[in-house]
């Protein structure tokens, strides 16, 4: 760019009618004449005192010829700028890996047995080792452990939950259902409080030292219904 400028200057102060002006230029010593470039173009500056006849003589012999060159700088000093433009380019979105589906452990009870149809296994909590909920009904059946067995002291207790008064031991004995388990003894009550439609089914595992506990608790109607399958569950217990 700067060689181009130069071979213009030296071009336009060699011509033939440039060196008619030469004296004119020699007349005036403080007479000084620049180019400047300015953000791509240029401005034309005259410093000094000179007369307004030698400025209309200059400009008006040099008129045209300033007009063009002055045309040609800017469009050489515009020369060689690219615009640089930038773009956004949108990242790919990778494929989603399909969501891992986890398959639940199986539980760790101690025992299995046959779930009568309905019945689903869930996980105990606090002293449940586990509990069964049974489709279409709001029974809540779970199982326990614990190290002492007593017909008589558990079966008053849960009469006393279902608001039926307390009764004897041989009362107690001859109602409960024997069952067996695996090998193992099984006491099975059934109590029902028909005005207060509450009741509770129950099965003493004799595991001694341990014994476990099957319990029903619901309606007096659901519970009913659903006995036959607690007894089949409770002879179908296989212990590990």
């Amino acid at each position: 760019m700067h060689s181009t400028f130069g071979f213009l200057c030296i071009h336009f102060f060699s011509s033939p009618r440039v060196e008619q002006n030469r004296s004119w230029l020699a007349m005036y010593s403080d007479f000084f004449l620049w180019f400047r470039f300015v953000s791509g173009g240029f401005s034309l500056q005259v410093k000094g005192g000179l007369s307004d006849n030698f400025l209309s003589l200059f400009f008006k012999e040099r008129k045209m010829k300033c007009i063009a060159f002055a045309v040609m700088v800017l469009l050489l000093a515009g020369c060689g700028k690219e615009q640089v433009e930038t773009y956004d380019v949108p990242k790919e979105k990778g494929a989603e890996a399909p969501p891992v589906k986890m398959l639940a452990a199986p539980l760790q009870l101690g025992f299995t047995a046959d779930l009568p149809a309905g019945w689903t296994e869930r996980p105990g909590q606090g002293m449940r080792i586990v509990s069964y909920a049974i489709e279409g009904t709001s029974i809540d059946l779970y199982a326990i452990k614990l190290g002492m067995g007593d017909l008589t002291s558990n079966v008053n207790r849960w009469r006393g939950q279902v608001d039926l008064p307390e009764a004897s031991a041989e009362a107690i004995a001859a109602a409960a259902k024997p069952l067996m388990a695996n090998g193992a003894p099984v006491q099975f009550v059934e109590l029902l409080n028909e005005e207060a439609d509450k009741g509770i089914l129950a099965a003493i595992v004799d595991r001694a030292p341990m014994y476990w506990y099957f319990t029903a608790k619901g309606s007096v109607a659901e519970l009913k219904a659903h006995s036959a399958d607690m007894q089949r569950f409770i002879n179908s217990i296989r212990f590990e």
